[in-house]
């Protein structure tokens, strides 16, 4: 009996440790199985804003994925903020991860770059840049390049005149979100010099010569007129210097031009036409522009002196000639000289009407003299106050001024 009771422990003691064995088994076995299907979450997260940190909480997706598999990244996103352009994932230290092995729950952050354009430069073999003045090869697209720089030219005979693309278009500066990349050329023009023109004052028509010029052109240069002077050219400077008569084509820089003049000599001839002078005269015989002449008058017996008449311009000058030109060949003119006469008729004394005596006379003609009257009175003749003679008019070759009063007799 009691072996067989101890044989029954044996084979309960056998049986336990078998169950327990499969238990054991099963749980393990089902450890196994848990951790070969375990999965794994990856969590993407974007700036909240146009920064290029890694400060965002902007969940972009989420996803699931088996543990121990290769993550497989969800679409590249797209700024919302023109010139920003998506630049990978990062971890949390900042470390740039293209594939990941996931073995456990991740975040990864997204990060935005700005979008870069390229700017070349064509100098054309005209200029270069100064070390210290260089020009952005590249420019951020949000941002935009403030100004450039000039390059110096290396040209004899021009200057900068800015930067342009092969369209023609001038670029001085790139405004933000400008999305191109940019191939700027040189343009260089021609420098603009002065002509200054110096003792071309008073001229009879204008100086139509050029006043600029620059070194493409070839520059031939006009005489100018001025009244009494004979033009002697152009020269490069105001005493001796040279003769200059053009600009050939590959001159640079300013010119100052001095015109020199001649000044010209005129004659003067005279006709005293009748007349004579009392005592020495000595009228210049030649004269200039630039001189005041001075003409003494000629006297005649009974006449008066008008003026002196130039037979070539038909010009009459009194007693000088002054800022003319031209020879001159002076004949003197003359007028009949008048005298006054003075009629003094009395109180009541009057002219019939349509009748008058004439208040002067030359001595190239005579005088017959008109009777007043006046009511109640006889006409006694007209009587010279100077002689005290009744007379009756005034006979050719008299040569004063005369004064009469009329005489009245009572009727």
């Amino acid at each position: 009996m009691i072996n067989a009771i101890q044989a029954f422990g044996v084979i309960m003691k056998k049986k336990t440790v078998l169950i327990l064995t499969i238990i054991l088994i099963a749980l393990v076995a089902s450890a196994v199985l848990a951790g070969c299907n375990k999965s794994v979450t990856v969590t993407f997260e974007l700036p909240v804003d146009a920064s290029t940190g890694l400060d965002g909480k902007n969940i972009y997706t989420t996803i699931t994925q088996d543990k121990d598999t290769q993550l497989e990244f969800p679409a590249k996103p797209i700024s919302d903020i023109q010139g920003l352009e998506f630049d990978g994932w990062y971890d949390s230290a900042g470390n740039r991860v293209e594939e990941l092995t996931l073995t456990k729950d991740v975040t990864l952050y997204g990060k935005w770059k700005k979008v870069e354009h390229t700017i070349t430069y064509d100098l054309q073999g005209g200029g270069a840049m100064l070390p210290n003045e260089v020009n952005p090869s590249k420019y951020a697209a949000m941002d935009g390049v403030e100004s450039f720089y000039s390059p110096v030219c290396t040209m004899n005979g021009y200057q900068f005149a800015g930067w342009y693309d092969k369209d023609g278009k001038q670029w001085t500066s790139v405004l933000p979100y400008t999305n191109i990349d940019l191939e700027l050329i040189a343009e260089w023009q021609p420098v603009t010099y002065k002509i200054s023109y110096y003792n071309a004052s008073g001229l009879s028509v204008a100086n139509d010569n050029p006043y600029t010029y620059n070194i493409t052109q070839e520059v031939q240069f006009k005489d100018i007129a001025k009244k009494g002077y004979v033009f002697l050219g152009w020269h490069d400077s105001d005493e001796g210097g040279n003769k200059v008569e053009s600009i050939a084509k590959g001159t640079t820089g300013d010119i100052k031009l001095y015109a020199r003049w001649q000044i010209i000599t005129y004659s003067i001839s005279y006709d005293l036409n009748g007349g004579r002078y009392d005592g020495e005269v000595n009228n210049p015989t030649t004269y200039d522009v630039e001189t005041e002449v001075i003409i003494e008058k000629p006297v005649r017996d009974n006449y008066t002196f008008t003026g002196w008449k130039d037979l070539v311009s038909g010009e009459v000058y009194y007693d000088s000639i002054k800022e003319i030109t031209g020879d001159k060949q002076l004949v003197a003119q003359w007028t009949p000289t008048e005298y006054s006469l003075i009629f003094d008729l009395g109180e009541g004394g009057y002219y019939k009407e349509g009748e008058s005596n004439p208040d002067s006379y030359n001595a190239f003609e005579s005088v017959t003299f008109v009777n007043p009257v006046r009511d109640g009175y006889t006409f006694g003749g007209l009587k010279d106050y100077e002689t005290g003679e009744i007379v009756t008019g005034i006979p050719e070759g008299e040569s004063r001024e005369r004064a009469f009063v009329a005489v009245w007799i009572e009727a």
